[in-house]
This record gives structure tokens, C-alpha cells and sequence, in this order.
């Protein structure tokens, strides 16, 4: 579950468990042994990830709250299968 707030033009999204660690941002086709339902993990970061760039949402994450928000709008801009120095 993950929970979206708009404001004045604005939007931050409030991830659940769509991503363990940071690399699923960049690489959302990984699942974490923490993903007991690994094909449809896959399938829902995609989603989520596709919805918060074509709405350049930010995300705030819940498992890895040390990165910033910054990080995550570029991070979702990132085309699937790239890399990100």
C-alpha cells in the first residue's frame, strides 16, 4: 500500500513495502527475500514506479528513509534496465 498527497501541483508518494532496499528503484525486477509473491512484487514497483514518473512524484520511502527525496524523483526518471552512478 502506498499513499499518494497532492498539493499545489505537487506530488509525494508514501511507498509501503513496494521496495526493500534502494536498488529496487533502479532495478525494480529484483525482489528481496522479503517478497513472498515475486512476480507480482515486480509487477507492482513497475507500476508504481511508471505512475510517479509520469506524474514526477517524489517518493518517500519506508525501508530506506535515509535517501532523499531528490534521489527518488531522479531515481523514477531512470529508463528500466539502466544504471545510475
Amino acid at each position: 500500500m502506498s499513499i499518494s498527497l497532492k498539493t499545489g501541483g505537487e506530488e509525494a508518494i508514501f511507498t509501503g513495502d513496494i521496495a526493500h532496499n534502494a536498488v529496487q528503484i533502479f532495478r525494480p525486477e529484483w525482489v528481496s527475500v522479503f517478497c513472498a509473491e515475486a512476480e507480482q512484487s515486480r509487477v507492482s514497483r513497475r507500476w508504481l514506479l511508471d505512475y510517479a514518473v509520469s506524474r514526477n512524484a517524489v517518493l518517500f520511502t519506508a525501508h530506506f528513509p535515509e535517501a532523499p527525496p531528490a534521489l527518488s524523483r531522479a531515481a523514477t526518471t531512470a529508463s528500466p534496465g539502466s544504471t545510475c552512478s
